[in-house]
This record gives structure tokens, C-alpha cells and sequence, in this order.
């Protein structure tokens, strides 16, 4: 399927790291609107097990959605998963994620990004992919998920 990777390559210092994709269409304020997909991590270095939210750690790698036009992050719009489950080797599938929300009054356009923050020496493989946003409310399905 189609992906997006992000390489958070060591260079010594922690740090963030950010992809965002704008999405400008499909939707109104007031809509319940439903993000669906899949997150992969790749872990090089075989850290992501102490450095990772799941262990505690500084580590993290967040979905998150945002007014397009403020880069205010919409309320409850951030996918929740757990630690997630070694596919092989250092390599971690979460999801598939979803998480329903109301557009607020006066968005009109939306950003979807995805941020990875590490500690000093860290590295990891972000994947984003089979990624779906829904219109729960132009389809009359608001109250059946």
C-alpha cells in the first residue's frame, strides 16, 4: 500500500522531526469526521523498547490533526494505540488506528502531521499508511461508530 516514511537518522542531539500533509476538502465546521490508518515503526538501533512511550520513555511518535490555517491542533483528534506488537525483528505495527472528531466552527482546512521526537542517539523508521479520513456526517453514519 502507499506509505510515508520519515528516517530519524542519529546525529547525536534528541530533537523532532515532523511530516504533515494539508487536507483542504470533504468536509465542513461541525462535521464528525473519522481518521483511520496504519503506524509503523522501524528501530534500527533496537532502543524503541526503553525509549518509547510504552516503556516510559522521551521517545514518542504522535498523530496528531491541526486547523490548517492556524496550526492549532483540533480537539480529540489524536489516535491513541498501545505499545504495539513486533512484526519481526525491531519492527513494531500499531493500528489499525482510528479516532472520531467534530471539526470546529470556522476550520477550513486541515493538516495532518506526524512528529517524532527522541532522545540524544536515537533513531528510528516512522511509517503512515492506509490512511483514511471519513466523513461519518455527510455519509449519515454519526452515531453508529
Amino acid at each position: 500500500g502507499v506509505f510515508r516514511e520519515m528516517d530519524f537518522a542519529p546525529g547525536g542531539t534528541s530533537g523532532n522531526r515532523s511530516y504533515a500533509t494539508g487536507i483542504s476538502s470533504g468536509f465542513s465546521a461541525g462535521d464528525t469526521l473519522a481518521f483511520t490508518g496504519k503506524l509503523q515503526i522501524e528501530d534500527p538501533n533496537a532502543a524503541w523498547t526503553t525509549i518509547g512511550p510504552g516503556a516510559g520513555g522521551t521517545g514518542y511518535c504522535q498523530l496528531e490533526i491541526f486547523n490548517g490555517a492556524s496550526g492549532v491542533a483540533i480537539p480529540n483528534s489524536r489516535p491513541a494505540w498501545g505499545l504495539g506488537f513486533p512484526s519481526s525483528a525491531n519492527i513494531f505495527d500499531y493500528g489499525p488506528l482510528w479516532n472520531v472528531f467534530t471539526v470546529p466552527s470556522g476550520v477550513t482546512s486541515l493538516e495532518l502531521r506526524m512528529t517524532v521526537s527522541l532522545p540524544a542517539g536515537g533513531r528510528l523508521r516512522s511509517r503512515l499508511g492506509e490512511v483514511g479520513l471519513l466523513n461519518l456526517t455527510a455519509n449519515g453514519m454519526v452515531g453508529l461508530i
